[in-house]
């Protein structure tokens, strides 16, 4: 298995993967070459969806590994799996390094006036299709629950 890093992450989309997940140590790699590349094939070259799948591959490595102390030697994999835990909240909060939310989530038309602001705004894309598009005003209207009429038309 390779490992490569140029230190350029704008020269190729695995140096950037590597770049913002924090695998750019020669001497301490945590994902090859071949992995990354197919995390990025995988993904269709997206770069967040990428990113969210490496750091939660990374979780489940080092979340399995134990410290060790050999000699004078210390492998500390709870502090790495800990920071990765890190990583994925700060993604899920959308606060992540990597630049963008996985979704961003509005919810409007909650109060009337909410939804009355929308729909009055010119500068938002109106939706084709609503709730009232088969109304006629010129027809009687059935309630949902009898099918019966309603009294009056339409305004």
């Amino acid at each position: 298995m390779a490992w490569s890093y140029s230190g350029n992450p704008s020269s190729s989309p695995l140096d950037e993967l590597r770049f913002k997940i924090g695998d750019t140590d020669p001497a301490a790699p945590i994902f090859s070459d071949e992995e990354l590349e197919y995390i990025l094939t995988n993904n269709g070259g997206n770069m967040m969806a990428s990113c969210t799948q490496c750091v939660q591959a990374a979780i489940a490595k080092y979340g399995r590994l134990k410290d060790e102390v050999v000699g004078g030697l210390q492998a500390k994999y709870q502090q790495i799996y800990e920071n990765y835990q890190r990583m994925w909240q700060d993604i899920m909060n959308g606060t992540s390094i990597f630049g963008a939310n996985l979704v961003n989530v509005f919810a409007g038309g909650l109060l009337i006036d909410d939804k009355l602001s929308q729909y009055d705004d010119t500068s938002k894309i109106q939706p084709k299709f609503t709730k009232d598009l088969m109304k006629s005003r010129f027809l009687p209207q059935t309630d949902n629950l009898s099918g019966g009429p309603n009294v009056g038309f339409l305004p």
